[in-house]
């Protein structure tokens, strides 16, 4: 199946905190948005609890992006990390091996979710399943009623990430299927992987649909643009009980390469951070249900 990236980068994880003494490496996390907020957990709490290591830079810049750089010769830039929404094909791993990355390890951490949002108070499209939204991104059709009856009389109108190559696995993924192409009228606006901007036009126009990340959503300001509330956990963080069209499952995986536990300081103290984070209850960010 074809697999595309996001191209945008989200903010850096806190890391602006001095490092007390001088670190030969600093740690890089890269890859999907759905494991930003992740990792900027465990980030975070490495440089609480371990002046003695550089801070670690965190990129949301989508899987495709993170591998293409992963599988870099080695530089002061290539990810120590990656977050994915899915595993790395064959071609890529020649590649690493080819830069001399021959020991990379892919394990499962979780599942993420891609979710289809609209404006709260705003027309509402009961019932929307993956194949509906498929068909809206790739057809001629101009209304909602045309995708399938019982859809309200409304123009089609949906925001999400960029639809070309490198940049959309979240369409690509959970959405489309192998030879699909995404309509390049009105219909279909793409924003890079930029969900707050996704959010803040769907909120701005009732009845559009947007089409983010589980883990973009659950940002307070995303949150607040449609309108939704959510409830609260001790973590404070939105639960996914917000009025989403649905939740389009992903797997989320975790790349790394075994030798570089012995060379990067504090790599091995992150994974445990991870393996921390990951026992804890995810029903909020890394947990979905999936649509029809």
């Amino acid at each position: 199946m074809r697999r595309l990236a996001l191209l945008a980068l989200l903010p850096l994880a806190a890391c602006t905190k001095a490092p007390t003494g001088t670190a030969p490496h600093q740690i890089h996390i890269a890859g999907s948005s759905a494991g930003f907020l992740l990792s900027t957990e465990v980030a975070e709490r490495l440089m609480r609890e371990n002046p003695d290591v550089l801070a670690p830079l965190v990129r949301a810049g989508g899987t495709g992006e993170g591998i293409a750089r992963f599988c870099d010769k080695d530089n002061p830039t290539r990810p120590d990390i990656l977050i994915t929404t899915r595993e790395m094909t064959a071609d890529e791993q020649a590649r690493c091996a080819a830069n001399g990355s021959s020991d990379v390890e892919q394990k499962a951490i979780g599942t993420t979710a891609v979710v289809l949002v609209e404006a709260k108070g705003g027309p509402s499209l009961p019932g929307l399943t993956r194949i509906d939204v498929a068909k809206a991104l790739t057809s001629n059709a101009r209304t909602w009623a045309d995708v399938r009856p019982g859809l309200p009389t409304i123009p089609i109108a949906i925001h999400g990430p960029t639809p070309t190559p490198g940049i959309a696995d979240t369409l690509y993924g959970p959405i489309l299927q192998d030879g699909q192409t995404v309509r390049t009228d009105r219909a279909y606006t793409g924003h890079g992987a930029d969900a707050g901007r996704v959010a803040q036009l769907v909120a701005e126009n009732p009845g559009t649909v947007g089409i983010v990340p589980l883990a973009a959503l659950a940002r307070p300001n995303d949150l607040e643009k449609i309108g939704v509330s959510g409830s609260r956990h001790g973590s404070e963080r939105p639960g996914i009980d917000v009025p989403v069209k649905g939740a389009l499952a992903l797997p989320l995986l975790m790349i790394d390469r075994s030798g570089d536990v012995a060379r990067v300081p504090g790599l091995k103290r992150l994974f445990g951070y991870y393996d921390d984070a990951l026992r804890q209850p995810r029903e909020d960010i890394y947990r979905a249900r999936a649509v029809p």
